[in-house]
């Protein structure tokens, strides 16, 4: 008597689940992909009920050629993703002992991603150039999470810009693997020939082309990111980033900057007392105050070599210039905001016993903030006003008619005063 007809493909799937609960990268992906396989193997080769039985032809061929004809049909890039979540499993499968064929999954399986051809066909990319990679296309799906993960664990201690650029250089890295190199499944098959090498080469051939600052910080976020995940026990090959793959920075077009002022070491140690009670954007106020005065005396007054040469004039005053002359210009709140806390920094220094002349900055240099007056009231505004005062007839309204009328006779009161000075001085001169 022929045996009832078992559950199938029980066993093949209870190893699947068991082992896509044990990775670390996105468990969509490989859910997919399992469900998708094992749904194949059941409509199309019910018998198949353990991994070893498993065969490249027709089982995996057959799954990939289901997958091309899909109605509606699958994207490139999600038939590379699908094959990649079953080829790793197999991987693992294989490490785990089970007995599993090797060779199912090739590289020639993978579909070809499809080249972008320019809007303009008549006018072909130059030789050795290649269009810049689309920012939007998506990153390697089973290293996505691992990196996202290592940047989540940095962005307790950087800042968020800083997080940033590490989100941006490991998302241009992880596309370009899923451009390039789809057949990629862990990372301890991730190489410096052909993978990195390919990467240092692709940014450097981006139109328009990179800065060698951009592809610096973009080398040096993803070596940290890779340091970071070998520390982490995930196994990354040692040596994928050499420090002579970072480009150097060119700086001939640019000025070098100052060394540091021979005064820094005791401003900065006088602002590290201030520090201890005042609050950091105050200090924050007097480090940049600091750093404006002595860059302006280490490039208009290179010879002054101690704090007791300093002068009124012309070391002060031309300070004082200069911070008028700015381009774009410094409010007037911030050129006294300088001021005073220069003044403050150089009264403690001199307190401590630094020999510095008196008087270097007096309250006549600190600028004054403007003073807005309120706009005058019109004759035709003033007249309502009064009648509306008049109107509300009130305790209140009373009280600011007979001030009103107060300060309008002190007003006149007051011009007549200034019209007698003047035709004093008139007189005075006509005489």
């Amino acid at each position: 008597m022929t045996p009832g007809p078992q559950p199938p493909h029980d066993k093949i799937e209870e190893i699947f689940d068991a082992r896509i609960q044990t990775l670390t990268a996105p468990l969509r992906y490989y859910r997919i992909a399992a469900r998708r396989f094992l749904a194949f193997l059941q409509t199309d080769f019910p018998r198949v009920l353990h991994l070893s039985e498993l065969r490249r032809d027709p089982h995996l061929l057959g799954w990939v050629r289901s997958l091309g004809a899909q109605d509606p049909p699958l994207s490139n890039s999600s038939r590379r993703i699908y094959l990649l979540a079953l080829r790793r499993l197999l991987h693992q499968f294989a490490s785990d002992g089970q007995v599993v064929p090797s060779g199912l999954i090739l590289a020639e399986d993978f579909p070809p991603r499809p080249r972008i051809l320019s809007r303009n066909r008549e006018r072909p990319l130059q030789p050795g150039l290649v269009p810049t990679q689309d920012p939007r296309f998506p990153p390697h799906p089973l290293f996505a999470e691992i990196l996202d993960t290592c940047i989540q664990t940095l962005a307790i201690t950087l800042r968020p810009k800083t997080v940033y650029s590490y989100r941006v250089a490991a998302r241009r890295f992880l596309s370009y693997l899923q451009a390039d190199f789809p057949q990629l499944s862990c990372l301890s098959e991730l190489c410096r020939d052909p993978h990195l090498l390919g990467w240092f080469r692709s940014l450097c051939q981006q139109q328009p082309p990179l800065s060698p600052e951009t592809r610096q910080r973009y080398l040096l976020k993803l070596r940290r990111l890779l340091q970071e995940l070998d520390s982490h026990g995930h196994p990354v090959q040692p040596r994928l980033i050499l420090p002579e793959d970072i480009p150097s920075l060119c700086h001939h077009d640019r000025p070098s900057p100052p060394p540091p002022s021979i005064f820094q070491e005791a401003f900065d140690a006088r602002i590290h007392i201030l520090a201890t009670t005042l609050r950091p954007a105050t200090v924050q106020n007097y480090r940049t105050a600091t750093r404006r005065f002595l860059s302006f005396l280490q490039t208009d007054f290179p010879q002054l070599l101690h704090l007791s040469q300093l002068r009124r004039d012309p070391h002060l005053f031309g300070w004082f210039r200069h911070l008028y002359q700015q381009h774009p210009p410094l409010s007037t709140s911030t050129r006294q905001k300088y001021l005073l806390d220069v003044r403050r920094l150089l009264q403690d220094l001199a307190a401590e016993g630094h020999p510095f002349p008196p008087g270097l900055i007096l309250p006549e240099d600190i600028p004054a903030r403007p003073r807005y007056l309120p706009r005058a009231l019109s004759p035709e505004e003033d007249q309502r006003l009064q009648q509306e005062l008049r109107r509300m007839n009130d305790l209140r309204s009373n009280a600011l008619l007979l001030t009103h009328g107060a300060e309008r006779k002190a007003h006149i009161a007051h011009l007549n005063m200034i019209l007698r000075l003047l035709r004093a001085r008139e007189q005075a001169r006509g005489q």
